[in-house]
């Protein structure tokens, strides 16, 4: 055999033994975008009423009422693991308490209803560098007739929520829930109808009445008894369906 085919094999050789030549391609990174979940964007109708108790919570917790960024996360592979921890650490932190106050939602608390998973959810994803307008609160009714609030998350790949009845996150249309409204995502003071059937659409921007110095409340457009989420009667129940 001659030197330069015996150092061919011999390289050969040597790769194999290292490994070299049974190495896996790494995964793109437009390999692992389209490995993400898919959803549709939940559309924001016109001003509506907020629930009291949200009002409440922005007169207490000023810093988690403003505007700030983006309308919409661009999502990626390690914003989705953020959001699935997030869920998950709440859900897990926060136990069940059916006789807590509905009136006060909690970033504090380790006793509450889904008030407190929904708000603390979004304190922490805030705190993890996701834009506050692109985080919703949303008050939905489950399959069983209960008023519930959720943490909804704009992507570009659509809506998805947090929710402290199931252990994982899940595009809205696939909640099983019907959805009545959420903040808006120019003006987190604010909250808008929705319109699951229509793609997205701002219109706070437009309609917003003005805000008085001082008195930074959300001008309903329909009366307290008109509403049922303003009597607060939310879902207290806590568990994790995984």
């Amino acid at each position: 055999m001659s030197r330069v085919l015996h150092a061919a094999v011999l390289t050969v050789a040597i790769g194999f033994g290292n490994g070299v030549a049974n190495a896996s391609p790494t995964p793109s990174q437009g390999d692992q975008a389209r490995s993400l979940p898919q959803a549709t964007a939940l559309g924001d109708g016109e001003l509506t009423l907020a629930p009291l108790a949200f009002i409440q919570f922005c007169n207490a917790h000023a810093d988690q009422c403003r505007p700030a960024g983006e309308s919409e996360v661009a999502l990626t592979p390690a914003r989705w693991s953020e959001m699935a921890a997030v869920n998950a650490a709440v859900n897990a932190r926060i136990a069940p308490n059916a006789g807590k106050d509905g009136f006060k939602w909690s970033l504090e608390t380790r006793y509450g209803n889904c008030n407190d998973y929904a708000v603390q959810k979004r304190s922490a994803l805030i705190a993890r560098g996701f834009p506050a307008n692109a985080l919703s609160l949303a008050a939905v009714v489950t399959g069983s007739g209960e008023n519930h609030l959720v943490l909804t998350v704009r992507t570009d790949r659509g809506d998805f929520v947090l929710d402290n009845l199931r252990g994982r996150v899940v595009a809205w249309n696939l909640s099983g829930y019907k959805w009545v409204k959420r903040q808006s995502a120019a003006q987190p003071r604010y909250w808008v109808s929705l319109e699951p059937s229509r793609a997205a659409r701002p219109t706070i921007a437009r309609t917003a009445p003005p805000v008085r110095r001082g008195a930074e409340k959300p001008v309903a457009s329909a009366s307290a008894a008109s509403d049922p989420f303003s009597n607060e009667s939310w879902t207290l129940r806590g568990g994790v369906d995984g």
